[in-house]
């Protein structure tokens, strides 16, 4: 009975590296981000925490709260 416990074990230990390396490869290959480029960015967008709960304020280069860059 003890063999049987640790031949299980070995093999749940195997399956999970093997899940683990594969959806670890699926995903490196899938979601990889784009290299990061400061010449491409556009808009900058300042949140600021107002200190209560739930309210930030947004601000943007332009000086207009609420237009957001537009």
């Amino acid at each position: 009975m003890h063999i049987l416990k640790h031949l299980n074990r070995a093999k749940n230990a195997a399956l999970r590296q093997l899940k683990f390396k594969g959806l670890n490869a699926w995903l490196n290959m899938t979601c990889r981000p784009q290299a990061w480029a400061p010449d491409k960015i556009k808009r900058i967008l300042l949140l600021r925490l107002d200190d209560k709960i739930g309210d930030m304020v947004r601000s943007s280069p332009q000086g207009t709260p609420g237009n957001c860059g537009r």
